[in-house]
C-alpha cells in the first residue's frame, strides 16, 4: 500500500488553518477578537522556543512529501496589543509517514490544536 504524500503547499494550508483554529478557540473563550499578527514560538525540531514568522516555522516543520513529525501542538500562549504569540511544539517522536501522524480529526495530519490555560498565560 502506498503512503499518502503531502506537498509543502498542502502542509502550509493545514498549518495556517490550525493557527486560525487556535486563535478562534481563544477568541471564543475571551469573548472578543485578538490580533491576527502572529509570531510563532517554536519548541522542538531543533528549536528551544525561538520566535519566528509563520513562513520560517513552516520551513522548519515541513520535512518531505512523505515524512512528517508525528504530533505538532499549536496553541495561543500570549497576546499583546498588536501581536498573538502561538506556541508550536513538535513531539519527540521520530518522523514517519502521514499515517503515523496525529491526524485527528482526519485530514489534519500532525497538527493538534491545544486549549491554553488563560490564567497561566498572558492572554487577554
Amino acid at each position: 500500500m502506498a503512503h499518502k504524500t503531502c506537498s509543502k503547499e498542502e502542509f502550509d494550508v493545514l498549518f495556517r488553518s490550525s493557527i486560525t483554529q487556535a486563535i478562534a478557540t481563544v477568541e471564543r473563550m475571551l469573548g472578543h477578537s485578538i490580533p491576527r499578527d502572529v509570531v510563532i514560538r517554536l519548541h522542538g525540531a531543533g528549536e528551544g522556543g525561538a520566535d519566528m514568522s509563520v513562513d520560517d516555522a513552516l520551513s522548519t516543520l515541513y520535512l518531505t512529501p512523505d515524512r512528517f513529525y508525528r504530533v505538532i501542538d499549536i496553541g495561543v500562549v500570549r497576546t499583546t496589543r498588536d501581536t498573538t504569540y502561538v506556541f508550536v511544539g513538535v513531539s519527540g517522536h521520530a518522523p514517519g509517514p502521514w499515517e503515523s501522524t496525529w491526524n485527528r480529526p482526519p485530514g489534519n495530519g500532525p497538527f493538534k490544536v491545544i486549549i491554553p490555560d488563560l490564567a497561566r498565560n498572558a492572554i487577554s
